[in-house]
């Protein structure tokens, strides 16, 4: 979402992405498939609830449904990034379950503009929570190098 909304944002000053997809790639199916499995089992939608409250169901199969879909197994974030101008940042954990670390080097790489990427090591899908402190840090060395 960041990159689709700096890439319609003439004014956009910076982004810093998390995690985020670049494509479709295998180990993103693979891990798609498994939540979808894990989250069938009794008791683990109730895990989504606290993220996503009521509506956690409808977030599932709305993120399952898509990225499973074989309409779908073409997508890219290329048409976007390359109208990104802005200073970006990717951070990716090294061990994300739903993509690899070819997706913020495609980022960074096809940016249409000044990017760099930080991979954490022996961090998951979700650094803003395993690796806080650095992800902060990496984003205020950003902000303070455009302010």
């Amino acid at each position: 979402m960041a990159i689709n909304i700096a890439s319609r944002d003439p004014d956009c000053q910076a982004v810093v992405t998390v995690s985020a997809q670049a494509f479709v790639e295998g180990l993103t199916v693979q891990g798609i498939q498994e939540a979808k499995q894990m989250f069938a089992q009794p008791g683990q939608l109730e895990r989504l609830e606290k993220w996503h409250g009521k509506k956690a169901a409808w977030v599932l199969h709305a993120w399952t449904d898509v990225w499973l879909s074989p309409q779908f197994k073409n997508w890219s974030l290329m048409p976007a990034i390359k109208r990104v101008h802005c200073p970006l940042l990717a951070i990716h954990g090294d061990h994300d379950e739903y993509g690899s670390s070819a997706f913020p080097q495609f980022i960074a790489r096809n940016s249409g503009g000044q990017a760099d990427m930080l991979l954490l090591e022996n961090c998951g899908h979700m650094p803003h929570k395993e690796r806080t402190q650095e992800v902060i840090q990496a984003t205020v060395e950003l902000l303070s190098n455009i302010a």
